[in-house]
């Protein structure tokens, strides 16, 4: 018997409504997984916009029926969902590589990155390197309520030159071996709202100091994603971002949310400790890749 050749087709989406009708049952099934992609096309349809020709959503397909989802929205690097077929994600990559020729890094699923690294790598010529690995938690139910003194506000114009500050430094602490990000363009965009599809809170202590802050995005639907969390070093260990990461965790729980998503670097097991006593519980982990261009130009991030 002749084995049929496996045959894997890409198809780039240029319609959202019918994008999104598309490719949302395949990256439900494992959802909290796909939380970018499931959060990007649950935003872009919340608000109404266009997939714009700077950005780039594909499809694998095979035999009519999807295995694989990817996305690339300028300045950020492209992300990838699970595959259910081996080949998908080399088919994506040939199919991005028609369109950018340089990618900078992405995060996803180990297996889903690592497939589409090998290709991108024998295409570009970019070198491959996993930089750090991002632990997923969710947030069905708020186990402890800490207590500390102060209390969470909404982030104001008046607050952009220090968070922007703040938003710096945790580049460098927690983003510092992938392309460097536009802190204030970072800080402006989670401050814009509308504000169920994203913000930015402050935690103020008893004297009305500004002494934490933390973000939100990606709304799925069903659930919202914390970050960036930070306390600048001589605020901590006070208890002001597991107060603040609470507050905002019921906040967005008041909403009707299922469950609140965040991510943690795996390798920190102290915040992975900070974030699971409030009831934060593990459920996978996702790989940082970077992509060395040898000198070409690289997609930088805001």
């Amino acid at each position: 018997m002749v084995e049929r050749a496996v045959t894997v087709d890409v198809r780039r989406w240029t319609n959202r409504d019918e994008m999104i009708e598309a490719l949302m049952p395949f990256l439900r099934q494992q959802e909290d997984a796909n939380c970018i992609l499931v959060g990007n096309l649950h935003a872009m349809q919340m608000a109404g916009r266009d997939i714009g020709t700077e950005r780039i959503f594909l499809s694998a397909e095979q035999d009519g029926q999807i295995c694989g989802v990817l996305m690339m929205t300028p300045p950020y690097g492209p992300t990838i969902s699970h595959v259910s077929r081996p080949q998908a994600a080399h088919a994506l990559a040939t199919e991005l590589y028609v369109h950018v020729q340089s990618i900078g890094e992405m995060v996803a699923l180990p297996e889903s990155v690592a497939a589409f690294a090998e290709a991108w790598e024998a295409l570009s010529g970019e070198k491959a390197e996993r930089v750090y690995t991002e632990r997923l938690h969710r947030l069905d139910e708020i186990a402890f309520w800490p207590s500390v003194p102060g209390k969470m506000v909404e982030a104001v114009e008046e607050h952009l030159p220090l968070l922007t500050t703040w938003m710096k430094a945790f580049n460098h602490e927690a983003l510092g071996k992938i392309a460097p990000r536009n802190a204030e363009a970072a800080i402006r965009n989670r401050m814009a709202g509308p504000p169920e599809v994203s913000g930015l809170r402050v935690w103020l202590d008893e004297t009305g100091e500004p002494v934490t802050m933390a973000g939100y995005a990606g709304p799925t639907g069903k659930s919202m994603r914390i970050g960036p969390v930070y306390t600048p070093p001589n605020r901590r260990g006070f208890g002001y971002a597991t107060a603040l990461t609470a507050h905002l965790t019921r906040e967005l729980l008041d909403r009707g949310l299922r469950s609140v998503l965040l991510f943690t670097d795996a390798d920190y097991p102290q915040s992975n400790r900070i974030y699971q006593r409030i009831g934060y519980l593990p459920i996978c982990d996702l790989a940082q890749y970077r992509f060395d261009s040898g000198g070409k130009e690289q997609a930088t991030n805001d």
